[in-house]
């Protein structure tokens, strides 16, 4: 029996009630999702003014498309350092405690936001508001690093046993509404200004008002005790001292698997809501309210989804559910030459409501189960975080970077490699499915040990 299944079993009564209250359950839910919201509120809206305005107020006089390039290069470049702060925050949050891992990640996500928001351009600092903005974008990342990882592990471990999925997901569910709220607000700020005034001073709204969900979240997780499971270690013992040595020696295949699926989470939701937002404005001269638009109606489908594919892992399981959205992804690999064209603005919406809304809302909406369920506690954080950053540093960071590349270099022509780039990284999610391993139940499965078996000990090895 794992720590989990141990802990909630011996504090459940006969009739299923547990000593963790509802209220604590919820509030531990709302801290997760708040935090994550702040998180892809954060990455949705300096995706898109890294696709629409930094190229012009940062990186002016270059060519169109290596201005774009640039832009995003200061987006990807914050996940350089992700992995190496997720094994660190990861480390501490194994031995420590996770509560206080997720307030320093929202804090210094919250004060990084902000401090974009108030960078001077090119034209008044010169070369320094590139410096700035990329030393921001870096602890942008920092803060990031754990926060996903952190909040599915806190929701996962406050959750009723027949709800680990719908509760895993929560991390989920933030993101997808922190999507949408950066997508709202961004479109909102650019239809309601001149393009100049955008450009001048109207990007930087959305940016400074992130403080207001800073506050909210912070006070939101002050109050949130520990998780019971990771109290449970403690009080047993179990508290491992070098949590990535015990992952190295006895769960490789696993941290492989988790990196592979974190590429296809990160690659195949970035392709869509950061490269292809550029190449639409920038290649394919389609407007800015449109694309943006676009973007914002799928990131009402990926809000709409996350929950319901979250809530049918629970009743199937999260590799079923994970499996459904890479399998999509690879259909719409197929369909996105037919989509992306000029003069086809319907295309752009069904391709994104495809790409992020459809296969990222699966995805999105197992993830946090899945991982959550593949680790023992007393090393989850650090493996999930770490596996998962390595995989965004390879999928969110590097997959729009080699797709920009393409497109620089293969021009009206781009789309069938595009394509094939996804088909690739949907490939690479499906062959870390084939790996992973869950050890904890989620939906009707059992998995009834925490440990690795000699056989998986054997293949994390060889790995």
């Amino acid at each position: 029996m794992s720590e989990h299944d141990s802990v909630l079993s011996k504090d459940m009564g006969d009739d299923g009630s547990t000593d963790i209250s509802p209220q604590q359950r919820r509030r531990a839910a709302r801290a997760a999702l708040i935090g994550v919201a702040m998180e892809y509120y954060d990455l949705t809206i300096y995706s898109t003014a890294a696709s629409t305005v930094f190229a012009k107020v940062f990186f002016p006089g270059a060519s169109p498309a290596l201005a774009s390039l640039q832009a995003i290069a200061t987006f990807s470049v914050a996940y350089l350092i992700r992995p190496i702060s997720a094994f660190v925050l990861g480390r501490i949050g194994d031995r420590v405690g996770r509560r206080k891992i997720l307030i320093s990640c929202l804090l210094v996500m919250g004060v990084a936001t902000v401090g974009i928001g108030v960078v001077p351009g090119y034209s008044a600092i010169g070369w320094a508001a590139p410096v700035l903005l990329l030393i921001l974008r870096m602890a942008q990342g920092v803060g990031a690093s754990a926060e996903f990882s952190g909040a599915a592990v806190v929701s996962y471990e406050f959750a009723p046993l027949r709800k680990r999925g719908l509760f895993g997901a929560a991390a989920g569910i933030g993101s997808s509404a922190g999507g949408v709220l950066g997508s709202l607000v961004m479109l909102t700020v650019t239809a309601s200004l001149p393009q100049d005034q955008f450009l001048s001073w109207g990007w930087r709204i959305p940016f400074i008002a992130s403080a207001l969900i800073v506050a909210y979240g912070l006070y939101l997780r002050a109050k949130l005790p520990e998780t019971p499971v990771h109290q449970s270690v403690v009080q047993r013992g179990q508290v491992t001292h070098s949590p990535m040595r015990e992952l190295l020696q006895s769960w490789r295949r696993t941290l492989i698997a988790i990196v592979l699926i974190g590429i296809a989470n990160g690659g195949l939701a970035y392709f869509m809501q950061v490269f292809m937002i550029s190449y639409a404005t920038s290649t394919l001269d389609y407007g800015r309210s449109l694309v943006l638009t676009a973007l914002l109606v799928s990131n009402i489908v990926l809000a709409i989804l996350v929950p319901v594919f979250g809530a049918l892992t629970d009743r199937t399981s999260p590799r079923t559910v994970m499996a459904i959205g890479l399998c999509a992804g690879v259909l719409v690999s197929f369909l996105l030459p037919l989509l992306i064209q000029r003069d086809f603005g319907a295309g752009i919406y069904i391709a994104l409501c495809l790409g992020n809304g459809l296969v990222a809302g699966a995805i999105t909406g197992a993830v946090g189960a899945l991982f959550a369920s593949l680790l023992p506690a007393r090393v989850r954080f650090t493996g999930t975080a770490t596996g998962r950053e390595i995989g965004n540093l390879l999928g969110s960071g590097g997959v729009p970077l080699i797709a920009a590349q393409i497109a620089l270099l293969s021009g009206s022509a781009a789309m069938l490699p595009l394509a094939g780039l996804f088909l690739v990284v949907s490939l690479l999610g499906l062959m870390g499915l084939a790996l992973a391993r869950p050890i904890e139940s989620v939906g009707p499965e059992r998995h009834p040990t925490a440990e690795p078996s000699s056989q998986d000990q054997g293949q994390g090895a060889a790995a």
